[in-house]
């Protein structure tokens, strides 16, 4: 369960938000929450950035695309340790058929360096 006095609280401690009202002018209005990291945060701790979008009249998050900043891979060979910046990509699907909000699906890309991973789970 999710105190969520203190989820509030740390919502505003770790990130400046920005909201944005979105219509398809047919009468259907998307919210477009985009959480970024506090300047004074950065370069501290990993973080999950991005923009979280729900559905106006009833509030059902619809989809959720971000990516962890600040995050490293350490890699450790004989006695040395090699640390090297990571990216995170994720995107994540919500539905409603079953009356409650669920993932309907996770897609991430790990990218370092060159070389990079997409899955969907």
């Amino acid at each position: 369960p999710i105190n969520i006095n203190n989820s509030i609280s740390t919502l505003i401690h770790n990130y400046d938000i920005q909201v944005e009202e979105l219509s398809d002018g047919k009468g259907n209005s998307i919210y477009k929450y985009h959480l970024s990291n506090k300047s004074e945060k950065q370069n501290r701790n990993s973080i999950l950035t991005g923009t979280l979008y729900l559905d106006a009249k009833t509030l059902h998050v619809l989809k959720f695309e971000g990516r962890v900043e600040n995050m490293f891979l350490d890699i450790y060979k004989d006695f040395y340790r090699k640390t090297t910046p990571l990216l995170l990509d994720v995107t994540i699907n919500y539905s409603h058929d079953k009356g409650y909000t669920e993932v309907q699906n996770i897609s991430y890309k790990v990218t370092n360096g060159d070389m990079s991973s997409c899955h969907i789970i």
